[in-house]
């Protein structure tokens, strides 16, 4: 269980890069969002939920309202991505990248 949690984390954190970059290249680029945004969003979400089902099935403690609030936080990120995607909108897709960013904060410093 310890590997499959280790091996999801390390997608998790690849899901996250994949998200900032792709951010950063939009933003500074200009260039309409790619699938890419849309790729890394989704991939931070089920990646994140996954986390939380290996930590539930192995007994673990878990604090129920970080998590609530990271899913709904991981869920608005790709809700703009989405809506970034479809409206190719500068301002959604910084939205996006700081809604990555601040769902890492809480996931780091909220105990």
């Amino acid at each position: 269980m310890e590997t499959l949690r280790v091996l999801l984390l390390i997608c998790h954190f690849a899901a996250l890069a994949t998200q900032l970059g792709a951010c950063v290249y939009h933003l500074v680029t200009r260039r309409p969002p790619s699938g890419v945004l849309v790729g890394g969003a989704f991939g931070l979400l089920v990646t994140g939920v996954l986390l939380a089902v290996t930590a539930m099935a192995a007994a673990e403690p878990i604090n129920g309202p970080k998590l609530g609030v990271k899913l709904v936080i991981a869920a608005a990120v790709l809700s703009c991505a989405i809506a970034a995607r479809r409206r190719q909108g500068v301002r959604l897709v910084a939205a996006c990248g700081l809604l990555a960013v601040a769902n890492a904060a809480i996931a780091v410093l909220w105990a």
